[in-house]
């Protein structure tokens, strides 16, 4: 005990291992068939329909994903899922990639939620 209040006085520590590390809280990818149980859990339709939208089922940076859907002459349904800490994840549902049948205008989000996985 002597000699670890003289290391402490000195500048030198306990003598014992600082154990507290920090967290990181690392989140686990969402697959195709996790997002599209997701997205009927929570009642937003997605139809998985042959045809599909160039980019449908695809991967992003961090463990997310794209499902993408033909919503009739409103263009493509976008909803994107997008895994957070804790065990949640993030979905932002876009309706129809066109808006008043102008080609290029994006539709506004209709849809940004967070949810248990």
């Amino acid at each position: 005990m002597k000699t670890g209040f003289a290391n402490i006085v000195s500048g030198q520590g306990s003598g014992q291992a600082n154990k507290s590390q920090p967290t990181t809280s690392a989140v686990s990818p969402i697959s195709a068939a996790e997002a599209q149980a997701i997205v009927a859990a929570q009642n937003i339709q997605y139809r998985e329909e042959q045809g599909e939208p160039a980019g449908n089922k695809t991967s992003l940076a961090g463990g997310g994903i794209v499902l993408k859907q033909y919503a009739g002459a409103q263009g493509i349904d976008i909803i994107k899922l997008t895994p957070k800490p804790g065990n949640k994840v993030n979905i932002t549902v876009q309706n129809g990639s066109l808006r008043d049948g102008q080609a290029g205008e994006t539709a506004p989000i209709s849809q940004n939620i967070t949810v248990d996985r």
